[in-house]
């Protein structure tokens, strides 16, 4: 699963589109139209593959972009919105059967809420106190709490950031805090597959800062960003950073693999293209292949990128080449 945009002469995205991409027979097809102002994204499969649940969000000029929840069917090619209502809803999250959780942005609340994908029906399952805002919800894998970031700016003269994460036991939304740290800007925390540990990173190459939520240590694992836990814990791939002067200066980001403990950091792509990045979006059941977004640009002003997908062997360094297209987090749906 992933999605193609296209950019208005300015270079803000006038419509992005859902696809998906068959590994087994090459095939390529579109689950959503391009539509004018209509930004289609962060998809969810659900656990027999069937259907996507994915975030829509409508642009208006003059006023803030409304985010809805829709559904697809994978069969029928059929799509219905699944929340609405007065909020906002975005970043679902498919869980066992038809539970799929989205953070919800009301008026005067921020929550995460659980969506019947078959009653349609909504139950706000926590809501952290004002001001924090929710940035995304993940499963445990046991699929008994949700994993929640959020965070908000404090102070007036030199605002911080204080970064907030929870485990939400689904069955009776009480709330633990797995973290809570001031930080001087927000960093995305990605955490790991079975919710003891997380990483801080940024949208550009950074420390990556590995959390142990239980007993609060912390340690550098790698400089870079965009950071993928493997399927069990053992290994995070990331966008790297990479200078060469001689014979010319080139900067480019490939994909690296790191050990969990930080330990045995490697380069898995090869190329020496200028201001090429590969960032990895998922990882396959076995743990060895990574289906990663690879960016090129198509102005010396790095305004205008050129995207495509790549299947990565992390083992041998194999690149398999896929359509153009942007890949995330759950992109990759095996039986």
């Amino acid at each position: 699963m992933f999605t193609r945009t296209e950019l208005k002469p300015d270079t803000t995205p006038a419509n992005r589109s859902l696809w998906l991409y068959d590994v087994d027979s090459g095939a390529t097809r579109a689950l959503t139209p391009a539509m004018k102002n209509a930004l289609d994204g962060g998809g969810s499969w659900s656990p027999d593959g069937k259907r996507i649940a994915f975030e829509r969000a409508s642009m208006h000029v003059g006023h803030s972009a409304t985010y809805r929840v829709h559904i697809f069917d994978t069969a029928s090619g059929h799509v219905h919105v699944l929340a609405s209502g007065d909020g906002s809803f975005r970043a679902p999250a498919w869980g066992p059967g038809e539970r799929i959780a989205v953070a919800a942005t009301y008026r005067n609340r921020n929550c995460v809420t659980i969506v019947d994908a078959v009653r349609r029906s909504t139950r706000d399952l926590y809501c952290p106190p004002a001001p924090a805002q929710i940035q995304r919800v993940a499963w445990s894998a046991d699929r008994r709490s949700l994993l929640v970031e959020a965070g908000y700016y404090a102070g007036r003269l030199e605002p911080t950031w204080r970064a907030l994460a929870y485990r939400v036991d689904v069955a009776t939304g009480a709330p633990t805090v797995l973290d809570d740290r001031i930080m001087d800007w927000p960093l995305r925390l990605e955490f790991s597959p079975d919710g003891r540990r997380g990483i801080y990173a940024d949208i550009v190459p950074w420390d990556l800062l590995q959390v142990n939520f239980s007993t609060g240590e912390s340690r550098i694992v790698g400089w870079g960003y965009a950071p993928r836990w493997s399927h069990n814990g053992r290994r995070i791939a990331y966008t790297g950073e990479t200078y060469e002067i001689e014979p010319e200066f080139r900067y480019y980001n490939p994909l690296y693999v790191v050990n969990a403990d930080g330990s045995g950091a490697r380069r898995v792509t090869a190329s020496r293209t200028p201001d090429h990045a590969y960032m990895a979006a998922d990882w396959s059941k076995d743990n060895v292949h990574v289906v990663a977004t690879r960016r090129t640009w198509a102005d010396v002003s790095l305004t205008i990128p050129r995207d495509a997908l790549r299947i990565v062997n992390v083992d041998n360094r194999v690149v398999m080449s896929l359509p153009p297209g942007s890949a995330d987090a759950g992109a990759w749906f095996e039986p």
